[in-house]
């Protein structure tokens, strides 16, 4: 699985017990763990604070940082 660190809000899209899509902003530095391809063309569903959110892929790979970029700029490498 591949972490992500976010570096500006976005859009997500979570759905409730019923069904219903709710739209929600995941916050500036959040960690999201990718969980695979979501149902919503274009998205990715991703886990964030226990919780399950789709988010388009291209939002996510133009605003964030990825697990090993963060680790290599912490070591010094980056």
């Amino acid at each position: 699985m591949e972490v992500f660190q976010l570096t500006k809000p976005l859009q997500a899209v979570k759905y409730d017990r019923d069904g219903r899509g709710l739209c929600c902003t995941l916050p500036i530095e959040a960690r999201v763990r990718v969980l695979g391809r979501s149902t919503i063309p274009g998205c990715l569903m991703v886990a964030y604070d226990e919780q399950h959110y789709n988010i388009f892929k291209e939002d996510l790979m133009c605003h964030s940082s990825s697990r090993r970029s963060l680790m290599a700029t912490h070591a010094g490498a980056g």
